[in-house]
This record gives structure tokens, sequence and C-alpha cells, in this order.
């Protein structure tokens, strides 16, 4: 039963961060506080990342506007909008991997940020080989 309730949560939060609905975002948002989702993972989650994914994680919450931009490949995406985008945001303090989302082929990673004020946001990387989406709620 405990494993079901843990189960229904990881489904709950990657269906959130699939669909990216508002109303399903808010409910997550203030359900994770009281659920570390990725500690309660059930035994066949994969509980890390590949090595690629998080060192380009740890390099978006640093804001490495370099490394980032090397490793990304979105049409129109250069350095100088890498740039633009973490001029809006402080660095965060600590990337912690989710999970991972796989249809149509494509790999996403879900990562919680940790910014120095205590606020999480989350980020899903689509990834090929490098950067290919982001969403971020």
């Amino acid at each position: 039963m405990k494993n079901r309730a843990l189960a229904a949560l990881v489904v709950i939060f990657l269906l959130a961060a699939l669909y990216q609905d508002a109303s399903v975002q808010r409910f997550m948002k203030s359900l994770y506080p009281s659920a570390r989702v990725a500690a309660l993972a059930p035994p066949d989650v994969q509980r890390f990342a590949p090595p690629d994914v998080q060192r380009y994680a740890e390099a978006f919450c640093r804001a490495d506007t370099t490394y980032v931009a090397a490793h990304t490949r979105i049409p129109g995406v250069d350095e100088t909008i890498i740039s633009e985008y973490f001029a809006d945001d402080p660095p965060c303090s600590s990337a912690r991997y989710m999970g991972m989302l796989t249809d149509a082929g494509a790999a996403r990673y879900i990562f919680v940020l940790t910014f120095a004020e205590g606020r999480e946001d989350y980020v899903i990387f689509t990834w090929d080989g490098s950067l290919t989406g982001l969403s971020r709620g």
C-alpha cells in the first residue's frame, strides 16, 4: 500500500511536468515541500541522471553560459540568448535529479533547482546528446 502511494506521487509529478497544466503545477508545488519525491521513488526508477545530463544541469544551475551554449542544440539559441536568459535569475545552489520521461523517443530529464533563498523550481531538459528542448515551471 505504501509503495502504491509513493508511485502515485511520482506519477502525478511526472504528469504535471509532461502536460504543463497550471492547476496540476500548483497542486504539485503545494505537495512538493512535504513530499521529497526523489527520495521516495520506487526501487525500479532510475535514481541518477546520465553523467552528461547531470553535468549540463549543474552548469545550468551555475549559469555557466559558455558550457550551456556549447551543449545546446536549439535553432536560434546562442550564447547571447542564453546569457540574457540567465540574467533574469540568480544562479541556483543545487540541481537535484527527479526522474526521466520518454515519449516518441525523446528523453526528458526532470531536475529541481534550489535557490539560495529557499525557492525551488523544476526544469525539464529534453536531451538527445545535447539539449534540444527546455521547460521550466
